[in-house]
């Protein structure tokens, strides 16, 4: 894999695009069968800030100093949600509840309507038009809530019951187990729901040193298995934000732990395993251990990303002190390795690097022939991008003054 080829947009690029009509304008046209929108967080402090319609996919340079009128108001833009169908689902309403904020374009106004919220939910996710499982644990640390999407009426529920019954269920035997719960992500894939499981003790500290995955069959809503691998770490994704656990185009699901740094009772960093198409058990066989890559403690702020041969990562390109002292400095970098081969990942220097100061919580996606990865530090905000085919690195999308949180494509 070769990684030295990069073309920046100049200045005289922008003014070409603001000339041509390539960056936003104060209000964009009606909706159509695709409505692409953008998340900008605009206060850096709350996380606050809008969904902004596009007249198309985004690219070149956006002026955001005024917000465009059809623009969405979210509490909490960091935490982006995702789109499904022709709705985006947002995990904070606009006054600032936790719960599943469905959000729909108004064809006639062009611009983006509240349409439905449950209050209470933490992770969910939707797997049709008319179904969808959320985790409200107001309602039950170990139950699944199933709600109708284009109602967003709750509709049931799945109980997977108490410590007793689940212990029991999955074959499980501590008596340190004070509370069990459903933890950190839900994702779908080939007609099964996945989900993690955490067992603490009565100091809320986990107890295995184990991740625990459970399958649930859609279709009957039924147990279908449970998959577990000795990392001791949680699969950080709520509600698909840092695309920490994905889908590749094969079916097979790659999971990645973002790693507890500075734990007393979990001291390790982040690691990628996957579990193949058709299967719901771990690949006992694939594990990846990013602190042997830095050879010091990790930590892994979003992928893993799989396109091809491809595994595109994104970490601390230099292990944690001690003592802590170089946090606030550590930048994370882009990095790929072969996916069914992963050694020594290679930097990809061409993609700025980012600090926890400037950080984005939104990992990559891939849109048609490229693959964006968001970047945000003191230079820039936006989009740069790999082409798939040529390997070629450029900046895609430039968004100074807020950070971007997410670009969504909704079809009717």
């Amino acid at each position: 894999m070769k990684y030295i080829k990069i073309a920046l947009y100049s200045i005289m690029f922008a003014s070409i695009c603001f000339v041509m009509g390539c960056s936003n304008d104060d209000d964009a046209g009606p909706v159509g069968a695709e409505t692409f929108v953008m998340a900008i967080q605009t206060d850096l402090g709350s996380g606050a800030g809008f969904l902004v319609p596009l007249d198309s996919f985004p690219s070149g340079s956006y002026d955001f100093s005024s917000i465009p009128s059809n623009a969405f108001q979210v509490s909490n833009a960091r935490l982006a949600g995702f789109a499904f169908g022709n709705s985006i689902y947002h995990p904070t309403n606009p006054a600032g509840q936790q719960g599943i904020q469905k959000i729909t374009p108004n064809s006639v106004t062009g611009g983006l309507e509240a349409d439905g919220f449950i209050n209470g939910a933490v992770y969910f996710e939707v797997v049709s038009e008319d179904k969808g499982y959320y985790w409200d644990p107001d309602l039950g640390q170990t139950d699944l809530q199933i709600f109708d999407p284009s109602s967003m009426a709750r509709t049931s529920e799945i109980a997977l019951g108490g410590v007793t019954e689940i212990t029991t269920l999955l074959d499980l035997k501590s008596d340190q187990i004070a509370s069990a719960t459903i933890d950190q992500f839900m994702i779908e894939r080939d007609g099964l729901l996945f989900t993690q499981l955490d067992f603490v003790d009565e100091n809320n500290f986990i107890v295995y040193d184990s991740s625990f995955i459970i399958s649930i069959d859609i279709a009957t809503d039924q147990f279908v298995d449970l998959t577990t691998i000795p990392l001791g770490l949680q699969f950080r994704e709520p509600n698909h934000t840092a695309h920490a656990v994905s889908v590749a185009e094969n079916g097979d699901m790659y999971l990645g732990t973002f790693g507890n740094v500075g734990s007393s009772f979990i001291p390790r960093g982040s690691y990628v395993t996957r579990i193949r198409s058709g299967q719901t058990q771990f690949d006992s066989n694939y594990q990846i251990d990013i602190d042997a890559f830095i050879g010091g403690t990790s930590f892994m702020i979003s992928g893993p990303l799989v396109d091809g041969n491809n595994l595109y990562l994104k970490y601390w390109s230099e292990p944690l002190a001690p003592d802590f002292s170089n946090a606030a400095d550590l930048e994370f970098k882009v990095f790929v390795t072969d996916v069914d081969n992963p050694v020594q990942p290679t930097v990809i220097d061409q993609i700025p690097g980012v600090t926890t100061a400037t950080l984005q919580t939104t990992g990559p996606f891939i849109r048609d022939n490229l693959i964006y990865f968001p970047v945000n530090n003191q230079e820039f905000n936006g989009y740069y991008t790999i082409n798939r085919t040529t390997d070629e690195v450029q900046v895609a999308i430039n968004a100074p003054g807020v950070v971007s949180q997410g670009i969504y494509v909704l079809q009717e």
